[in-house]
């Protein structure tokens, strides 16, 4: 719709859909969200060239902007999508006339709104807060690399991983790449400014290099989101503009009256040469995905040294009852970092499931001594101590994390157990429902208030619970009716 040619929307289709850049965002089941944003994002950018090629009809307008509140809805990226309609607004050479700016301003309304509600998002998640600390400075370095990184890939899709980590700073330094390509980029764009203005292809040059900026610019991590420098997910829309570069670079060619026919047949056997090279890439990357010990074992061979890499494979190891080899991988986590809090709370978990409790005390020792109001480790050092029969210390974890964290429904479950040993069934029965009104459907809650009523007495009260537990699941709630509630 925009050049009015077939030879370059079928280069940019062709790449957007095999270009090994956006497996992860396919093959992802989670970035299912990157699939139905994009459909909606391209649809919506369909209705406004409609709008604007056929005089104006203000319904084609009204499109656009119900496809962009979809594409909103399915991923905060589409964000991008005002400033995009203007780029468009620029190809048709539009004069930025009242209208122009008007018509806009329900698509700025809305992307600013939805701009506040992701970066809310972010921050409750403590997404923002993964990301290592760098300087303003190094952060405009560390975009200008992320965004090389991506043209670099775009042509030589090699070494690709589900992450790619932050680089590691020396005395104070980035790696000497980052400033290379910032200065790379600093000079393309100068080139660019000072092609002939009258030069046609400098159009196409602006477009598609806007395009992609315009598009990636949210996740060039100068707002830090994320323990990753880039992610290959990133270029799924972005891509379209250097796509687009791309296949008007070869109408370009192909019309030149000075050697467009002997430059057609190469340029053809290189498109073709650049397909299957894609497809057999995309295809081999698929694999990668499989599941989560291939993908992470794939993320270790790219970056051997990196401990986060070896605790993510711990966990799908663990997932699949690998308990041994997620302690090994934990192990190894920890031997590339020994602060890394994570890599200690796993293993310790898995310790605990393994019954060396002893281990795994030690275990959560440590991740206390690293973050002393960590709840979740006070919690589970007292399962430990729970399993070791030290009740009196397992009561003293569930405590500390109760006073972190006044809503951990697992807490109060089990210092109520610990009550119930204690034979303090009033305090146990306190503690129950406490877990139970925090999680109306803690099946074991029900359970074990009931035996605290039971021995408190109250024979309705416990045939109740253990109704209430036989109707949430609990088989063995039923041997307790058929006993005591007849």
């Amino acid at each position: 719709m925009l050049t009015r040619r077939i030879e370059p929307s079928i280069i940019v289709a062709l790449f957007f859909a095999i270009h090994p850049m956006h497996v992860e965002s396919v093959a992802w089941i989670s970035e299912r969200k990157d699939v139905l944003y994009s459909f909606f994002y391209i649809g919506s950018l369909i209705a406004y060239i409609n709008y604007l090629k056929k005089s104006k009809k203000t319904k084609y307008l009204l499109y656009s902007l119900s496809l962009f509140i979809f594409s909103l809805l399915s991923k905060s990226m589409a964000v991008t999508l005002p400033l995009v309609l203007i780029l468009i607004d620029y190809y048709y050479k539009r004069k930025f006339k009242n209208k122009v700016i008007v018509e806009k301003i329900p698509f700025f309304v809305l992307s600013i709104l939805f701009g506040i509600i992701a970066i809310l998002s972010q921050k409750a998640s403590g997404a923002t807060d993964i990301s290592p600390l760098f300087s303003l400075l190094d952060k405009v370095f560390i975009a200008g690399y992320a965004i090389m990184f991506y043209i670099v890939k775009m042509f030589v899709p090699f070494k690709l991983s589900a992450l790619h980590y932050y680089p590691i700073k020396v005395n104070g330094v980035l790696p000497v790449e980052y400033y290379i390509a910032f200065v790379v980029i600093m000079l393309v764009i100068l080139l660019v400014y000072r092609m002939n203005k009258s030069n046609n292809f400098r159009k196409v040059l602006i477009f598609g290099m806007l395009f992609f900026l315009i598009t990636i610019f949210l996740v060039l991590q100068i707002i830090p989101i994320g323990n990753v420098i880039t992610a290959e997910r990133y270029t799924y829309i972005p891509y379209i503009g250097l796509f687009f570069i791309i296949g008007q670079s070869y109408c370009y060619l192909v019309d030149s009256k000075n050697f467009g026919k002997k430059m057609k047949p190469f340029l053809v056997i290189l498109l073709i040469g650049y397909t299957v090279f894609f497809s057999i890439t995309t295809f081999n990357r698929n694999k990668v995905w499989k599941n989560g010990i291939v993908l992470f074992s794939d993320v270790i061979e790219n970056y051997p040294f990196i401990c986060h890499a070896y605790w993510a494979r711990g966990i799908a190891k663990y997932n699949n009852n690998d308990f041994k080899g997620s302690i090994d991988d934990y192990d190894k986590s920890i031997e590339l970092n020994h602060s890394y809090l994570k890599a200690y709370n796993n293993r310790g978990g898995v310790k605990f499931i393994l019954q060396d409790y002893k281990g795994a005390i030690k275990d959560f020792n440590k991740v206390i001594k690293l973050r002393p109001d960590y709840s979740a480790a006070y919690y589970n050092r007292g399962l430990a101590e729970f399993g070791l029969l030290r009740y009196n210390e397992a009561m003293k974890g569930f405590d500390k994390s109760i006073k972190l964290k006044p809503d951990y429904s697992e807490a109060y479950y089990n210092r109520g157990l610990v009550q119930g040993i204690f034979k303090n069934d009033s305090k146990a029965v306190a503690d129950f429902n406490k877990a139970i009104k925090l999680n109306p459907d803690y099946t074991d809650a029900y359970f074990n208030r009931g035996i605290a009523r039971y021995n408190l007495h109250n024979v309705n009260g416990a045939c109740n619970d253990w109704r209430k537990s036989v109707l949430l699941g609990d088989t063995l709630a039923k041997r307790m009716l058929y006993t005591y509630c007849r």
